[in-house]
C-alpha cells in the first residue's frame, strides 16, 4: 500500500512541478490555463485511486488519496483565482482564492501527505492580505435542534467520529438539520470567509466592497439605508 501512496506522489509531484512555475499572477494566462487543464485529469485519477482504495477498504490509501485530491482542487483554484483578476471579476477571485485555502487545509487534515502544505497556505492568506481589502465577515449564531454525522449518519455526538477527522476518503462533518437562527454578527476572524459583506451603502447607492464600483439596482435585494451592510451569510 505504501509503495502504491509513494507511486502516486511521484507522477503527482511530477504533474505539479510542471505547472508551479505558472503559479504567479503575471505569468500569461495561456499557460494558467494550460495548467488547469493538465490538473484536471490529475484530479480525476485522485478520485478513482480514492474509490478504489475504498472498494478495498484500504483506509490509510484512502485517506491519502483524499489528501491528493484536494491539494489538486486547491491548485486548481488558484490558478481560477488569477483568471478571475485578470477578467476583473473580483468577486468571483476572492471566492476562488478562499476555496484554495480551505481545501488545502483539508489536505492537511486528511493525511501526511500533505503535512507540507504549511508554507503554501501562508502564501495563499498573503496573498488574501496583499491583493484585498479587510473585508467585514458575517458570523450566524445557531441553536442546533437536530445534527448527523456525515460518516454514519446517526445524531453527531452519539457516534466515535470526530468532526475533521478523516474516515475511509471522508472528513467528518457536523450536518445540521433543524436550527433555529439566533443572530448575525460582524466579525474579524469567521469559521467561513465566503461569509462577507460584499457591498455597503454610500447615501442612496450601493458600492463593491472591494471595486468601491456603484452596483445596478437589479443586482441588489432591496434599495441602500445609511451605514448599511449587503453581503453572504451562507
Amino acid at each position: 500500500m505504501k509503495n502504491m501512496i509513494e507511486e502516486f506522489r511521484n507522477h503527482f509531484d511530477d504533474v505539479v512541478e510542471s505547472v508551479e512555475r505558472y503559479d504567479i499572477f503575471v505569468r500569461g494566462r495561456e499557460f494558467q490555463e494550460q495548467s488547469l487543464a493538465l490538473l484536471r485529469p490529475l484530479l480525476n485519477e485522485c478520485r478513482e485511486n480514492k474509490e478504489r482504495a475504498i472498494k478495498n477498504s484500504q483506509e490509510d490509501a484512502a485517506n491519502a488519496f483524499l489528501a491528493f485530491e484536494y491539494m489538486a482542487a486547491s491548485l486548481m483554484e488558484e490558478f481560477r483565482f488569477y483568471l478571475a483578476l485578470k477578467d476583473d471579476k473580483v468577486d468571483q477571485a476572492w471566492d476562488h482564492l478562499i476555496n484554495a485555502e480551505s481545501a488545502a487545509a483539508n489536505a492537511m487534515k486528511s493525511h501526511q501527505v500533505a503535512a507540507h502544505l504549511t508554507n503554501y497556505i501562508e502564501r495563499l492568506d498573503a496573498l488574501e492580505s496583499l491583493l484585498f481589502p479587510k473585508p467585514a465577515f458575517f458570523s450566524t449564531g445557531w441553536v442546533v435542534h437536530r445534527s448527523e454525522c456525515s460518516i454514519c449518519g446517526v445524531e453527531y455526538g452519539e457516534c466515535d467520529h470526530i468532526k475533521g477527522r478523516p474516515y475511509m476518503g471522508q472528513l467528518c462533518a457536523r450536518v445540521v438539520k433543524e436550527g433555529t437562527a439566533k443572530e448575525v454578527s460582524v466579525v474579524s476572524d469567521p469559521a467561513d470567509k465566503h461569509c462577507r459583506a460584499m457591498h455597503f451603502s454610500d447615501d442612496d447607492k450601493w458600492r463593491n466592497a472591494f471595486t468601491h464600483r456603484i452596483v445596478p439596482p437589479e443586482s441588489v435585494d432591496h434599495p441602500p439605508k445609511s451605514r448599511t451592510l449587503e453581503g453572504r451569510i451562507s
